[in-house]
């Protein structure tokens, strides 16, 4: 099966413990809603979201990330 290229990509590295989480995400209805791939999958939970949604799902991850002091 072939892969559709993402319209936007959005990359967050915690450099603290080196996670990294890469957002991809394809255009798919007229309606503003993209197809979001997380780290290359699909995530199981919802797939199709507005630009809106996935910002709210960024802040509350960023926020989740546990503080480490330098």
């Amino acid at each position: 099966m072939a892969r559709y290229k993402a319209r936007f990509r959005i990359s967050i590295k915690d450099h603290a413990s080196g996670k990294k989480l890469k957002i991809e995400l394809l255009p798919m209805s007229w309606r503003g809603q993209y197809l979001v791939r997380q780290n290359g999958r699909q995530p199981g939970k919802k797939p199709l979201a507005t630009t809106s949604e996935i910002f709210a799902r960024l802040r509350r991850w960023v926020v989740q990330q546990p503080f480490v002091y330098p």
